[in-house]
């Protein structure tokens, strides 16, 4: 077991450097790990976790994390200011990450959205992000983000946060807090949008690396 904050956000991403890193970030207001990104070793035993890693800069509410194809990287979406959101370096040594801000967050927070998800691309060239009832595309090393415009039978988005793309590159899925909790699955351009009811909100959503299922 390891303690980390009364209120941790985002799904624990796992790097695939010479010892695996879980990243999960820390999104409680106040106390000592607030604003940040805790680094814990796959396979360390006892496992435990590092905080206070956001090394250069610190974000506002961090919520959405992804780490790019090659595990060099991570990114952090900030809630609380999409402005805070950060990319990150990943140390070889022990996992830690520098930080700085994201080559796109001033365009990202001029939407006048909440952020709240990222995921990256297969390729490594783009990074999806949920801001508001929107997705936005936004090139990696990039300064702008141009909205996507779903379209389908059901294009359905409530509070997204949630985001994943699967390893084709062909669709993504994307997860409601708001309304009933719909899970809505598009073609990654956008088209053919279709959402399901679950019954219950859904925060975070991810997929298999042969994009069979989705968890």
């Amino acid at each position: 077991t390891t303690t980390l904050t009364r209120e941790d956000n985002g799904i624990a991403v796992l790097s695939s450097n010479t010892t695996p890193y879980l990243y999960i970030n820390n999104g409680n207001t106040s106390g000592t790990n607030a604003n940040t990104t805790s680094v814990c070793p796959a396979y360390a035993t006892p496992f435990a976790c590092t905080t206070s890693n956001n090394s250069g800069s610190t974000t506002t509410a961090p919520y959405g994390i992804a780490v790019d194809p090659p595990s060099k990287n991570v990114y952090v979406i900030s809630r609380g200011s999409a402005s805070n959101s950060l990319s990150c370096s990943i140390s070889s040594t022990n996992g830690g990450l520098n930080c700085s801000t994201l080559s796109f967050a001033a365009d990202l927070a001029s939407k006048a959205c909440t952020a709240q998800g990222i995921a990256i691309d297969p390729p490594g060239q783009n990074a999806y992000i949920t801001c508001s009832n929107n997705v936005y595309k936004c090139a990696l090393g990039g300064s702008t983000c141009n909205q996507i415009t779903l379209s389908g039978t059901s294009a359905i988005l409530n509070n997204p946060t949630g985001i994943v793309i699967d390893p084709t590159n062909s669709y993504m899925a994307i997860a409601n807090t708001g309304g009933t909790g719909y899970l809505t699955a598009c073609k990654i351009d956008g088209t053919g949008c279709v959402s399901a009811n679950s019954g219950n909100l859904i925060a975070y959503v991810t997929v298999d690396n042969t994009g069979t299922y989705l968890y």
